[in-house]
């Protein structure tokens, strides 16, 4: 296929040369440029090709091999769509039949559903001998802007906020694992971490393990795990058992190119031990990069590429035999599988809700995360439902944990306030869109009950949203606000000073308390 795909771009490469005067020597160093590139290209090596199809591009901007395929690495990079702009007009002006394709892709991307779909109707015309994409794939490309269509429509209620700079950095943040008291959170990241990081063939930095914990009410500051979870290579966490004495790590080998799954134990002195690899059930010739844990640990759902499954990547289980060893890896089957990829599987502690992504079943676009629920009686699981928007989005949706009683998440994602590249946001579900909520507190006055009035503002704009008073015998007060919105409250008691404090959006705290507010006396008294 990707020689089709070499073939089809060199021998219908045209070069526009009536439009714009170029000398001789630079379109041979153009078309120079533009093998060595194909050559990378044809490897998978995107960014070294992007390199050299830019160098291609200088010397002669009209060289059609170096403007499409210049579009077609950035979109494999994961380039801000933004950034796919400017290549646009390559694809568009392209005679490359699939050209057509990737630039509906791009408009996908960009939610022009309706021009995206009228490219793939356009691109379906073509004969099949001339395109790299079947009729199968691209009667899927117009579905998913359908779905992508129907679910921007019916939005699902759900609070998404950034973790923050705490936890997400300017370089790629990606699967997160919780624990089961939500106070730890491990994730993976590409930062650099010290001046001796290196970077890999994709000019990334390597990637490794971090943790923050949650302590007084915020998360801290990221910290590198170091040896001897993460090595020289990429390290990755994958799952964390739910007594937290269990890691599963992905580590690459020294050649950088295949990887297995690990298990890391938290040894007597509550530091984790060097990582040992899981058996062959699970690791394989083939890639087998995410997995998670039973509620006890009897059982790992995995994903793997291997033969014999129903395409791409695919979800296996395996449980733990009397004898205390790991049974043959079972394929969850087409309920669950598709000829598409499904990844990043996550077994929720009650034992019965599967959540993982897929770029199949009736995504939106790249991958959606699904759930499904297993019926023990029959030994099979439900068919996946997608999570909606704006949950899941034209883009990569992915690694996705629920906490135990199933109001938050945490996941991959890269949205419009992402600091860099992929982040991992948080979910909360507590509240529905209307819903008014109760904060409570106490005002106090030389640690006794003070009556005072409250005057609450909706911010920003500082619009009067009520008056309340606090109970003269007991100082506690009660405001009705919603859960979605910020407010200013001004105190104000007899004989004492005017006091504003800020309250954040409840949806905000991790775990909203009832506050205490105390008041000083005027400087006169």
């Amino acid at each position: 296929m990707r020689q089709l795909h070499t073939i089809l771009l060199f021998c219908l490469c045209f070069t526009l040369a009536h439009a714009q005067k170029i000398s001789k020597d630079d379109r041979k160093k153009a078309n120079d440029l533009a093998y060595d590139a194909q050559l990378r290209f044809d490897l998978d090596d995107y960014y070294a090709s992007l390199i050299l199809y830019r160098q291609a591009l200088h010397y002669n901007p009209l060289h059609e091999n170096a403007g499409v395929n210049s579009a077609l690495c950035m979109f494999q990079l994961g380039y801000s769509i933004d950034s796919l702009v400017p290549l646009e007009n390559n694809l568009t002006l392209s005679r490359v039949p699939d050209a057509t394709f990737y630039l509906a892709l791009i408009k996908h991307r960009q939610k022009k559903f309706d021009e995206s779909t009228l490219l793939l109707q356009s691109y379906k015309k073509i004969k099949s001998n001339k395109r790299l994409n079947n009729n199968i794939e691209v009667d899927f490309r117009i579905q998913q802007n359908v779905n992508a269509k129907n679910f921007l429509a019916n939005p699902v209620e759900a609070y998404i906020s950034n973790m923050g700079p705490a936890i997400n950095s300017e370089f790629h943040d990606y699967v997160p694992v919780i624990s089961l008291d939500e106070t730890s959170l491990y994730f993976t990241s590409k930062r650099r971490n010290t001046d001796q990081d290196s970077l890999n063939s994709d000019r990334h930095y390597f990637e490794d393990i971090y943790v923050s914990h949650y302590i007084n009410a915020a998360w801290q500051k990221a910290v590198n795990m170091g040896p001897p979870v993460n090595s020289k290579t990429n390290d990755a966490c994958v799952a964390l058992s739910p007594d937290g004495e269990r890691m599963i790590v992905y580590r690459t080998s020294e050649n950088i190119i295949s990887g297995d799954l690990y298990i890391s134990r938290k040894g007597k002195d509550a530091t984790w031990q060097t990582p040992e690899k899981l058996p062959d059930v699970i690791n394989s010739p083939y890639i087998e990069s995410s997995a998670c844990f039973s509620m006890d640990t009897s059982e790992i759902i995995f994903s793997s590429n291997r033969p014999g499954g129903y395409g791409g990547k695919d979800l296996y289980r395996i449980r733990k035999l009397p004898n205390r060893q790991w049974s043959k890896a079972y394929n969850l089957g087409p309920a669950i599988n598709t000829i598409y990829d499904e990844d990043a599987p996550f077994l929720h502690p009650d034992g019965l809700s599967l959540y993982f992504s897929s770029k199949g079943h009736n995504s939106m676009g790249a991958y959606d995360v699904f759930s499904s629920t297993y019926d023990a009686e029959a030994n099979s699981f439900s068919e996946p439902e997608n999570l909606g928007y704006p949950i899941n989005d034209v883009s990569d949706d992915i690694f996705f944990v629920v906490s135990v009683d199933g109001k938050r998440a945490y996941y991959s994602s890269e949205k419009a306030d992402t600091y860099g590249h992929t982040d991992i946001y948080r979910i909360d579900t507590r509240f529905k869109s209307k819903e008014i909520v109760v904060q409570t507190g106490t005002i106090l006055l030389d640690s006794l009950p003070q009556k005072a009035r409250l005057s609450v503002y909706e911010m920003p704009g500082k619009q009067l949203q009520g008056i309340y008073s606090s109970n003269s015998n007991s100082g506690q007060f009660v405001l009705a606000l919603s859960p979605f919105k910020t407010y200013t409250v001004l105190i104000e008691a007899e004989g004492c000073k005017e006091q504003e404090i800020t309250l954040k959006a409840l949806v905000t705290e991790f775990d909203p308390r009832s506050i205490i507010v105390q008041l000083k006396k005027n400087d006169a008294q």
